[in-house]
Order: C-alpha cells, then structure tokens, then sequence
C-alpha cells in the first residue's frame, strides 16, 4: 500500500523466518526486486539500523522485542502492532506509533504520516533513545531485578520465613 502513494521508499527486511518465502513471492508477483530488499539474518544490525527511516516490526506475538529497542537506541522512529511486549516498550505518540493488530490501513497511514515528517520522526527517535538509556538499560535491569529481590525477602520475613541474604552484585 505505501508503494502506491510514495515510489521513494524501499523495504529492508532483517534476519530470517519461516514466512521469507512466502513474502519474496509477494515481492516478485508485485515487481517490487528492487524495493523490497531481504538482508537475511545480520551480525551488524546496530550499524545498519541508523541508516533506517523507520522500523516497521508487525509481529503478533513478542516477549519484549530485542529490534524496537535496538531502534529506538538507534534514534529511529517505530510503527509498531499493539501487543504486550512492545506495548510495554513504546510509549505512543512519544517514542513511536502503536496500531491494532491486523489494521492494516492504521498500519499504512502511520508509516506515511512519519514519511512526511522528519521533525516527529527525529522526536520519536530521540525520546525513543533516551527511554531505552534510562528505563531498560542494563543498569537499570539489574536493579530491577534488585528491588523484586528485596521485596520478596521483605515477604517472607513477614511471612516468617528465613531471610536470605542478598547476592553481591557488581553494576556494570
């Protein structure tokens, strides 16, 4: 659908799955070889993804999707099904665009309306950076993962249990 409106744009397509087949027969049934470009699977994403526009991940299930935080760390801006693991990532309307799952035309009309914005793509890119550097870096994690620590030793002492006493843990 956006080739229709904009014939500027390519597709990259990272890694690899089992609908690759498939979606390099879409890609020749509809003469786009030179638009829609498929890079497989890449050790060097971290210095293709600056490169990018935008990341467009569709998927409909993630535990918490590894390729929206490497773009938005990158500064790129995100289009992005609403589902739990990327909910929980992008904030929309500040570090990126969040649509229903199999709304295909919501999906199309936000990647358009980032197209044509550079300035709300360069904000999304910057707030989305800033949001992975403070909230998921691992830093961050590790005291996380410290605080869930300390409140469950804080219930089972209430609980009357034997307190355990904490790892050492050295921060990065």
């Amino acid at each position: 659908m956006i080739r229709v409106v904009r014939d500027d744009t390519k597709l990259v397509i990272i890694g690899d799955g089992p609908l690759r087949r498939r979606l390099e027969l879409l890609r020749d049934q509809y003469r786009l070889g030179r638009d829609v470009l498929f890079l497989g699977e890449r050790s060097d994403v971290d210095e293709l993804l600056p490169h990018a526009t935008l990341l467009l991940h569709t998927s409909h299930y993630e535990g918490q999707p590894n390729a929206v935080m490497e773009a938005m760390r990158a500064r790129v801006g995100v289009v992005a099904t609403d589902i739990p693991g990327t909910r929980d990532i992008v904030v929309p309307e500040q570090t990126g665009v969040l649509v229903s799952l199999g709304d295909l035309k919501a999906f199309a009309k936000a990647v358009l309306a980032l197209l044509d914005s550079p300035e709300r793509r360069a904000a999304f890119g910057a707030m989305g950076q800033r949001r992975i550097e403070e909230e998921f870096s691992v830093g961050r994690m590790v005291d996380r993962h410290l605080e869930l620590y300390r409140m469950s030793r804080s219930q089972k002492a209430q609980d009357g249990e034997m307190p355990v006493k904490p790892p050492s843990v050295r921060k990065p």
